[in-house]
């Protein structure tokens, strides 16, 4: 052991379960990603199911929805800005004034976040992406209110700092995961 002593260390068994269940939330297609973590022989094994497609505020909101009918371990929440954002969608689109209610936006879909959270040990949220091909304002992006990563930046941070306190409930940076799998073998929702 690390400190010196004879006790044996624990095996990875007795520090997560051998077995998994896992509900996938989303706003696009999940399937695939159901079908690799069903098929991962590694520990933990997880058997994941799907809630409906894009019934992400109805799942999220009833308790008695049918996708919470089995026990839930991990819920993986991976969503779309535009999709659960009104005013996300609304910037994008360049209405004026349309981002005036971003972040009020993010409040509403973090306290549904947090009424889900009783009913799963771990929450998975990976963080909001926009797809490559949305361009947003080019040099003023960061600079104008509707800017996309502007908008995108504003949005990730008020979901992380909504949901820190929040326990069992961790934001992971899907950005990375986008780019590590780059824009020719990524299959963007």
């Amino acid at each position: 052991s690390p400190d010196g002593s004879d006790e044996a260390m624990a095996s990875p068994a007795e520090i997560a379960p051998m077995n998994a269940q896992a509900l996938i939330i989303a706003d696009f297609n999940c399937e695939s990603l159901a079908g690799y973590l069903n098929n991962d022989e590694a520990l933990p094994r997880v058997q994941a199911r799907t809630a409906p497609f894009n019934q992400v505020a109805q799942c999220l909101s009833d308790p008695a929805h049918p996708c919470w009918k089995d026990p839930v371990d991990a819920l993986v929440l991976w969503t779309l800005p535009a999709r659960q954002l009104p005013s996300f969608k609304a910037g994008c689109d360049h209405r004026p004034g349309a981002t005036d209610g971003l972040l009020d936006d993010v409040d509403r879909f973090c306290q549904m976040v947090q009424q889900a959270a009783v009913r799963a040990k771990t929450v998975l949220i990976p963080s909001w992406v926009v797809p490559s091909q949305e361009r947003g304002l080019g040099l003023l992006d960061l600079k104008h209110d509707q800017g996309v990563a502007r908008m995108l930046w504003q949005a990730n941070l008020r979901l992380a700092d909504n949901l820190k306190e929040t326990p069992g409930v961790y934001v992971l940076p899907a950005q990375r995961w986008i780019e590590l799998a780059g824009a020719r073998h990524a299959v963007h929702p």
